[in-house]
């Protein structure tokens, strides 16, 4: 039922309605994955490796589980769990209450949605032995995400990929986050079933970041498609997404037609995070600014931008709709992209 809902609104909240496939219910390469089966996301790095192989950079190798590995788990307590989502409809009036339910979700996914041991074993035969992989968000309801930006879930960094615990304790915590708050009062805001939105995981094996970098095929902020847009950071790329880093990246253009790079700005964020041991948290590392290469050497940075910019270029062309992308630069200087999704201008 609508609850109430004027009929009007009701073509809007069903435009939201995510349908997906959870018949696969075991892990499969990026190169399987498709939306319908486990997400957009999961879909794109299997695109992103086939444009790899001709455009100049690398895409980290990595694997994809399926919504039906989700729906497996969950299952038997799907009925429990189908009563805390209309709970959080009915009770969660304002952000403390919207808070304290989500987090019940969690705790209720978290104990009850086991992840197979299986999980863990196919995911390590897919990525080389022992290394450190990101565990990443790939959901169903992209739309949302394009209607509230990104960030809405978990992505879980540095796993020791040789630990079946640890895989199986990244995974639980991506499906997990289809319950952080900022998602589900999305949800809710839209129209859109909780017990709809199902949750895709993307594996991929951690590049180890020089630079990290997010680049937009065509410029956003002056709107010119001639242009490509880039800024980059020194470490892990989570400091250009999160907001909490005092300080302002490398920005750069690129123009297309003449391969000419503008630095619009220099970086003076004072620290970067890296991996550090075996937590998913990342360490606070002081930048030394003097021994960064693309601070002080204009033609190293105007060789590197290009050398993005390219890639970027490329993905977009082939993907035939702008692109936003996400990457890194290793200490060989090799390009790596790691995530890619169509550009979603605000009006």
């Amino acid at each position: 039922g609508g609850g109430g809902k004027p009929a009007a609104e009701a073509p809007k909240a069903g435009s939201l309605v995510a349908d997906y496939d959870e018949s696969v219910k075991k892990v499969v390469s990026c190169s399987e994955a498709t939306e319908k089966t486990t997400g957009a996301k999961c879909n794109a790095a299997g695109e992103l490796e086939k444009i790899a192989k001709s455009a100049g950079f690398l895409a980290p190798e990595g694997c994809a589980i399926p919504f039906g590995v989700m729906k497996q788990a969950a299952k038997a307590s799907w009925a429990a769990y189908t009563k805390l989502c209309d709970e959080f409809d009915a009770k969660a009036t304002d952000g403390v209450q919207a808070e304290s339910l989500a987090s019940q979700v969690r705790e209720m996914i978290k104990k009850e949605w086991q992840v197979d041991p299986s999980v863990a074993k196919a995911i390590q035969g897919k990525v080389s032995k022992g290394c450190k992989v990101m565990v990443r968000s790939s959901a169903n309801c992209e739309d949302l995400q394009k209607m509230s930006g990104a960030g809405l879930y978990d992505s879980i960094a540095n796993v020791d990929s040789g630990s079946e615990a640890s895989l199986g304790e990244a995974v639980s915590l991506v499906w997990q986050s289809l319950w952080t708050k900022r998602a589900a009062q999305s949800r809710k805001a839209a129209g859109m079933k909780h017990t709809s939105a199902v949750m895709g995981v993307l594996v991929q094996k951690m590049v180890t970041p020089r630079l990290a970098f997010i680049a937009f095929s065509n410029n956003p902020i002056s709107r010119d498609a001639g242009e490509v847009y880039i800024e980059m950071c020194v470490g892990m790329g989570e400091t250009l997404a999160s907001a909490n880093q005092p300080g302002t990246p490398y920005r750069f253009s690129y123009r297309k037609s003449d391969g000419v790079v503008t630095t619009l700005a220099l970086s003076s964020f004072s620290k970067s995070l890296v991996a550090s041991g075996d937590s998913f948290d990342l360490a606070e590392e002081a930048i030394d600014y003097s021994s960064v290469e693309l601070h002080n050497d204009a033609s190293y940075r105007d060789a590197l931008v290009a050398k993005v910019a390219k890639a970027v270029t490329a993905i977009a062309d082939a993907r035939k709709e702008p692109q936003d992308v996400e990457g890194a630069v290793d200490e060989a200087g090799d390009v790596h992209i790691v995530q890619s999704r169509p550009m979603v201008l605000s009006e």
